[in-house]
């Protein structure tokens, strides 16, 4: 133990009764979180037993701490299905506002990347107010959330180390994991036509299939790949399945090995194995409810020559952006700020496209974006974005084989999860347990 924080590797053993009794309980708890369809009440508050449990160990154990908070995060219901109830405000808020306290509980703060990092915040407060014309009062309270979040990721780090219990939080998701395989079997006919969660956080499920590949276990990966594969298809996100096996192949490369690949090999023949027999069998329509295979179809049919047929709103959205002046593109607009759809490239949509709202769709002045270099390119400009993630991307040199599962993982979040401040807190934990972890990864808790 050094100054009061437990340097930790991630692996714990689970030789005591205590710890197999306490271990089978958040296993519970985690497969009653998934349950959203069944017990909807349940799932909606289950988020405050980790929550608590946070609180009561908040200095005692750090590290169990911050692995409490990101499952608080992902139990957690920040946007809810059908007509389902999402997690009190309030509720929310709190878990929000402990893990920034999570991020600043014993940190000093990095004087250079303070200067460097307020100057840059200043220069866009200064593009703000040369734009208060067309200011979204949503969109600026979600920008000045990520520019706190981001001075606290690169301007603080924690003494001692922030980690987070890697192979406790395996289990815990595989359990979630196996909750969301009932909702997509059992409750099919409840949520089909929509998506099985709305969840910033859902990008979590990757883990534990990642995790397996990152600890060379690759039979147990392989499997968590094949059921993986169905809850994603449910939660019906392109940009998700797609960086899934971009992380699949990312850690397998990380790792070192050859063989690390076989899981990508056959869990990929599987999953195109599968689809393929149902589309042989005529099951179109089964394809054409969900975008991942519904993009099947239109590759099938049109190939690779039409992006604006895969998906008309991104190539509109990345058309109107790429239409600014070079120099909004390069360094962005501002807080709040919007794109005013002046060519009409987004006049096909309509009014129950869920990423817009009525204001947008009405004024032709939009401010929700479904890719991240448009979005976050939008208010802090491509360079920078760019710069940040060749920053972090540096951060994998050094790291081992479980950590780098939280360095691939936190590019998955970034891409998936940029859309909502529950998103981006849970990626945030993940990268600060990255650049700012322990010092000495082998030496378990006290």
């Amino acid at each position: 133990m050094r100054n009061g924080v437990q340097p930790y590797s991630g692996r714990r053993h689970f030789g005591q009764p205590s710890e197999v009794l306490s271990t089978a309980l958040w296993i519970c708890i985690a497969f009653l979180a998934g349950q959203r369809l069944l017990l909807p009440i349940i799932s909606t508050y289950i988020c405050l037993i980790p929550y608590v449990a946070a609180l009561c160990i908040f200095t005692k154990n750090q590290t169990l701490r911050n692995t409490l908070l990101l499952l608080a995060l992902f139990f957690s219901t920040d946007r809810a299905i059908l007509d389902l109830d999402p997690t009190p405000s309030v509720v929310r808020y709190m878990i929000y506002l402990t893990v920034v306290a999570a991020f600043l509980h014993k940190s000093i703060i990095l004087i250079p990347h303070t200067i460097l990092t307020v100057l840059l915040i200043c220069g866009y407060v200064s593009l703000t107010l040369l734009n208060t014309q067309h200011l979204s009062t949503t969109q600026l309270i979600h920008d000045g959330q990520l520019a706190i979040l981001l001075f606290t990721l690169l301007c603080t780090r924690t003494k001692g180390g922030f980690g987070l219990d890697l192979s406790f939080l395996y289990l815990v998701i595989v359990a979630y994991l196996v909750s969301e395989l009932v909702n997509f079997f059992l409750f099919r006919q409840q949520w089909y036509g929509t998506y099985l969660s709305f969840d910033t956080t859902k990008y979590l499920i990757a883990f534990p299939s990642l995790y397996a590949l990152a600890t060379r276990r690759t039979g147990v990966a392989l499997a968590l790949i094949g059921l993986t594969i169905p809850v994603l298809i449910g939660y019906v996100t392109r940009t998700l399945f797609l960086s899934y096996f971009a992380g699949l192949v990312g850690i397998s490369l990380l790792t070192g090995r050859r063989r690390g690949m076989r899981p990508i090999y056959l869990g990929g023949s599987i999953a195109v194995a599968c689809m393929l027999a149902l589309y042989s069998a005529d099951y179109t329509q089964v394809f054409e409810g969900y975008k991942a295979l519904n993009m099947l179809l239109i590759i099938q049919h049109q190939g690779f020559s039409s992006l604006q047929q895969l998906d008309p709103v991104r190539f509109a959205e990345s058309q109107m952006f790429f239409q600014l002046p070079p120099l909004q593109v390069i360094f962005g607009r501002g807080f709040g700020s919007g794109i005013s759809d002046a060519s009409g490239a987004l006049a096909f949509v309509t009014f129950d496209q869920s990423a817009f709202s009525r204001q947008e769709i009405e004024t032709g002045y939009f401010y929700s974006f479904h890719d991240f270099w448009v979005d976050i390119g939008l208010r802090y400009g491509l360079l920078p974005l760019l710069v940040f993630i060749t920053w972090f991307f540096l951060q994998k040199r050094g790291l081992s084989g479980e950590n780098k599962t939280l360095w691939v993982l936190s590019f998955v979040g970034i891409v998936s999860a940029f859309y909502g401040i529950e998103g981006l807190l849970a990626t945030a934990l993940l990268m600060r347990a990255v650049i700012n972890r322990p010092r000495n990864a082998s030496v378990q808790p006290c």
